[in-house]
């Protein structure tokens, strides 16, 4: 069977591994890292070797949109930059890890 082990992520800190038991998936979340730059903001976070990450926003927290771009994990700190809204007051953004 599968199995998942929750992360608890407070003040932007993660408290410890994520893992997935079957496949002895073990990895640091990484800590999302936003700050303002031009238009809009830019997002950046420290990337793994044979992981995949892609960006997803949105306005409500419920609906989630695709920013249409996905990263290859490198080793380094990689960087994605969002434009601001002129349909909303509110952006919100969510990190998706791949194996």
């Amino acid at each position: 069977g599968w199995g998942w082990q929750l992360v608890d992520l407070v003040d932007g800190k993660r408290s410890e591994l994520a893992s997935v038991a079957d496949n002895e998936v073990k990895f640091s979340l990484p800590q999302l890292r936003i700050e303002p730059e031009g238009d809009g903001v830019s997002l950046q976070w420290k990337s793994e070797v044979g992981f995949a990450y892609r960006v997803r926003r949105s306005t409500d927290l419920k609906n989630w949109e695709d920013t249409g771009l996905s990263y290859e994990g490198t080793g380094d700190v990689l960087k994605h930059h969002e434009a601001f809204s002129e349909d909303s007051d509110s952006m919100f953004f969510r990190l998706e890890i791949y194996r």
